[in-house]
């Protein structure tokens, strides 16, 4: 059960006409309070759980605040948003009571109608200049070695959050210990924490469970999700992900999500719930394995595992560890760390909408030179590529051409930076790879293959794997998540030892086979009739002899099936 609030309107006789207004407007918005007997004033008695209380009023003042300025252009309103604000901010987990009167209106006369919940942030003018890219590497590097890319991707990625519709996700996917969670919360230290939400776990159904507005005519609850980065920092599944798709997805700005519900004493029952916004959705998992549909809606990253790495890291945990109050001394000291925190806050306060990209047919005519062959996926990474240019204008927003409806326009630096970017992995999430596997692939099987020239056992990759990076491999993980998923995208392919039919080995393709991307136009699925066995003919043969590419084998199965049928 939440706090009780209580805003008590207060009028003279002389205003009844006022009060009478009031009651009117209260009524049109389905405000609750009730009249005060034997006097002219008005209780607006909301009754939510304190989470939700800062939202609410904050919801509400709006409306009055746009009504009244419009209407009768009367200050009262602007009290108004004074003290609820000033309700949410302060008197959050206590009841309170705040009466608005004739001499409280006297204190606020003449003030600006500025939002108060914040102090507004003023940039000088060194302060607005543009942030380069390593500028930025290296603030963020204060508490995050290495992975510039992982660091450059979640940090743009948050900013977006305070724009109207540009959001995106990302998932970190990476075994123990390698840091997947620690980049994005390191990264939302830098951002407000009011517009952070940190879930620890979240169970697939208990997530749409969450605190929301009670709304009468709907019959469920509205959760606004708008201008919040959610951070999932250890789901051990996708289920959650699957159930969220919708909503990764930016399909609509209002979802209806319909769920069950167990009553007391009235069985199962079905609950509606309305996820409101955009949020950005950062999720963090041990799980490696991915389906296309969330490794299409997300940028998919590891962490580095290098040794410099982990060196650096080393040496930075100590010395947070052995004298964290020195430590978060040296942050707080950091020049650079500071105005980056400033300039997000002056960011977020511009309530920027739109960030127009001009030229989108050159964007899309060099996305295409980029990849010769076009799959689906490009429909959405397209839209990734885009959503880093547009973070770098926001970063750099006061050096940015802005409309009269408060859109900021990109620049060819803009456009470079998020092509230099998106290049720097593409690949992975080309290939729907969890980067910790690709890695795996090229630095460890693929070299691996080709001093072998044959096939591979399990323990010869576990072997060369503990040469490189000087740590063992579990074989339940090879062989559950690794192999089956550089499988499914042709980069390996599995086959009985013929020596030994006990045993299975890994073949890698002497040039790498097509992906889906680089077949020709006319296989079956545009026009039904090519084979691609035939295409496979005519080049390299990708697997050694007397091994059938798995591929051309399906191929020629499906044939004998339609000659049959």
């Amino acid at each position: 059960m939440g706090s009780v609030y209580k805003i008590i309107f207060e009028f003279k006789k002389e205003d009844e006409e006022e009060y009478s207004k009031f009651s009117g407007f209260f009524d049109s918005e389905g405000v609750c309070y009730r009249k005060v007997k034997g006097s002219l004033s008005l209780e607006v008695v909301p009754i939510f759980p304190d989470t939700v209380a800062p939202a609410l009023y904050e919801n509400l003042c709006k409306k009055l605040v746009s009504h009244w300025f419009k209407e009768s252009g009367v200050k009262t309103m602007y009290a108004l948003r004074k003290a609820a604000i000033s309700i949410a901010k302060s008197q959050i987990g206590k009841g309170c009571v705040w009466r608005i009167t004739e001499e409280y209106l006297k204190k606020v006369e003449g003030k600006d109608s500025l939002p108060v919940e914040e102090e507004k942030i003023e940039l000088t003018e060194d302060e607005k200049k543009p942030l380069g890219e390593n500028e930025l590497i290296n603030t963020l590097g204060c508490t995050i070695k290495h992975d510039e890319e992982n660091k450059l991707i979640t940090f743009i990625i948050m900013l977006l959050t305070y724009t109207e519709d540009s959001q995106a996700n990302v998932s970190f996917r990476a075994p123990s210990s390698t840091g997947k969670s620690y980049i994005p919360m390191e990264i939302a230290e830098y951002f407000p924490e009011k517009d952070i939400k940190r879930i620890g776990y979240s169970s697939p159904t208990a997530f749409f469970h969450d605190t929301g507005t009670w709304d009468p005519q709907l019959g469920g609850i509205r959760i606004n999700l708008e201008r919040k980065i959610l951070i999932f920092l250890d789901q051990p599944h996708d289920q959650l992900l699957q159930r969220l798709r919708p909503l990764l997805s930016h399909d609509q700005k209002e979802i209806l999500i319909k769920i069950t519900d167990k009553a007391e004493k009235k069985g199962i029952r079905t609950k509606n719930v309305v996820l409101i916004g955009f949020p950005t959705v950062v999720f963090c998992t041990g799980n490696l394995r991915i389906d296309e549909q969330e490794a299409t809606r997300n940028y998919v990253l590891s962490p580095e595992t290098s040794q410099e790495k982990i060196r650096e890291s080393i040496y930075l945990k100590a010395f947070k560890k052995s004298d964290p109050i020195k430590f978060r001394g040296a942050l707080l000291q950091d020049i650079n760390r500071e105005k980056l925190r400033k300039r997000i806050l002056a960011i977020r306060q511009e309530m920027i909408s739109h960030i127009i990209v001009p030229d989108y047919e050159k964007i899309a005519k060099r996305f295409i030179g980029e990849n010769k062959y076009l799959k689906p996926r490009h429909t959405r990474d397209i839209s990734r590529l885009i959503a880093l240019i547009q973070g770098h204008a926001l970063l750099n927003l006061w050096s940015r051409d802005r409309d009269e409806e408060n859109s900021i326009i990109a620049t060819d630096e803009d456009v470079e930076f998020g092509f230099k970017l998106w290049g720097r992995v593409a690949e992975s999430q080309e290939l729907g790879l969890v980067p910790y596997i690709y890695r795996i692939f090229k630095e460890v099987i693929q070299p691996l293959a080709e001093a072998n020239g044959g096939g591979l056992t399990r323990k010869d990759i576990i072997s060369k794997h503990f040469g490189v990076y000087g740590r063992p491999l579990p074989d339940w993980l090879l062989r559950r998540e690794i192999l089956p998923a550089l499988e499914s995208c042709g980069l390996i392919c599995l086959e009985v030892d013929p020596t030994d039919k006990r045993k299975t080995l890994i073949m890698v393709p002497v040039s790498t086979p097509p992906s889906s991307s680089q077949y020709p136009q006319n296989n079956r699925e545009t026009q039904g009739g090519g084979s691609l066995s035939s295409y496979l003919d005519e080049t390299q043969e990708p697997y050694p002899e007397g091994i059938e590419h798995p591929i051309v084998k399906a191929d020629k199965n499906r044939n004998r099936g339609g000659d049959n049928g």
